[in-house]
């Protein structure tokens, strides 16, 4: 296959502190605009992998290593939310299954302890290593993740310095020509040293859940979207709770929206780019088997697949009920939320405790919000929810365009 059909890559330098929607704006904004603009192809769909890559992860060996829930989730909401905003303004599709001319921009935390890019040896080791967290360390992304079409990176010192470490492990696994290299417009960043050193601590010393520090290990995680890695030598399971085809049918703009198994498919898809990790790459699969080198088991209503030698198993099942699988598996230990279906989250804790189950860890996500991006408005302050990035706005945007196309 062309090169130009393999996804692009954006390498990212470690993000400002404290990593608020405006100090993201203004330290990713033009790269993030520019690396959108360069990948899209108006004769077909593109994928963007934009990496953060920064000291994000604690601990001296595989095993124990921690993430902070509040840090990294602050960090992916705020900048998925500048991505929607990048592509509504320049009037780029984002999402997935958008066709020609759409972007489809997936953003990877990706852990970097080697401030100088040397590492080594690193870059020869024979096997991938994995931790028990869904971020991987720069040697294992470079080696694993590959090819590319082009990688691009911004401008600037500390930009410089991650691109030499990626290459440096990258470049004993594949060829990279010079004309893949593309540099990019960089963004302000100002570093507030108190709360750098806050974030570290928090980082190094999180307990708890609720969206606060960092999360505990779990055997069964679920919510509807995506889930966490439950650190553990047994098998970790991932639930996604996917809505049945039935309860869309009134949904504004049904005619738009996938079907069950295209919608399963696409999770799966995601899921893989984050834990698929292959000592070959993804050469002889992206773009053609995609996500189904991974799937163990598929029939209707259910879609199973399995990452990381076995160690992660997804579970895509359909839901007919804001409860779904929370009240019918009682091996579910966490639950992730929004801030939106909050109210959800406590439902299925009471019906669990009427059933004399245990209580699940509820752990919040931001909701994405476009608007925060470009106002000063601290994330989940305001609750109306009005202005958040919604699939109804995306279908209407399709049934748009296609009005436009028959009455051109």
């Amino acid at each position: 296959m062309s090169s130009k059909e393999f996804p692009s890559l954006l390498l990212l330098p470690p993000p400002p502190t404290p990593a608020t929607r405006v100090s993201l704006s203004a330290a990713y904004r033009p790269s993030l605009q520019a690396a959108l603009t360069k990948t899209r192809n108006h004769d077909r769909p593109t994928t963007l992998f934009i990496a953060v890559v920064s000291p994000i992860l604690s601990g001296t060996s595989s095993r124990d290593k921690r993430l902070s829930w509040s840090h990294a989730q602050s960090i992916l909401a705020g900048l998925y939310s500048l991505v929607a905003a990048i592509c509504a303004d320049a009037g780029i599709p984002g999402e997935v299954g958008g066709g020609p001319g759409s972007v489809d921009a997936r953003i990877l935390l990706v852990d970097d302890h080697d401030p100088v890019g040397r590492y080594g040896e690193a870059g020869n080791k024979a096997a991938v290593v994995a931790n028990n967290t869904a971020v991987v360390d720069l040697a294992t992304f470079a080696c694993t993740y590959r090819p590319w079409n082009l990688i691009l990176y911004p401008e600037g010192e500390a930009a410089y310095r991650v691109r030499a470490s990626f290459l440096e492990c990258a470049e004993r696994r594949q060829t990279i020509l010079q004309s893949q290299l593309v540099a990019v417009e960089s963004g302000l960043t100002m570093n507030d040293k108190t709360t750098a050193a806050q974030a570290a601590t928090d980082i190094d010393g999180a307990s708890g859940h609720g969206g606060r520090g960092g999360p505990q290990s779990y055997q069964t995680v679920c919510l509807g979207g995506t889930s966490r890695n439950a650190g553990s030598s047994k098998s970790s399971r991932f639930i996604v709770g996917i809505t049945g085809d039935a309860l869309l049918k009134n949904k504004k703009f049904a005619e738009y929206v996938q079907a069950w198994d295209e919608r399963a498919l696409a999770v799966v898809d995601f899921v893989s780019s984050l834990l698929d990790l292959r000592d070959e790459g993804w050469k002889e699969t992206w773009g053609s088997t995609g996500p189904a080198r991974s799937i163990t088991r598929r029939e209707p209503g259910r879609i199973e697949a399995e990452f990381r030698d076995g160690t992660v198993k997804l579970e895509c099942v359909e839901i007919q009920d804001a409860f779904g699988p929370t009240i019918t598996d009682e091996g579910v230990e966490s639950l992730v939320v929004s801030g939106e279906t909050r109210a959800g989250g406590q439902a299925v804790n009471e019906r669990r405790k009427s059933l004399g189950w245990k209580e699940l860890d509820v752990y919040e996500v931001d909701v994405l919000d476009a608007q925060e991006t470009l106002d000063d408005v601290e994330p989940g302050s305001r609750e109306d929810y009005s202005s958040k990035i919604s699939s109804t706005a995306l279908r209407q945007q399709r049934a748009n365009a296609a009005a436009k196309g028959l009455t051109s």
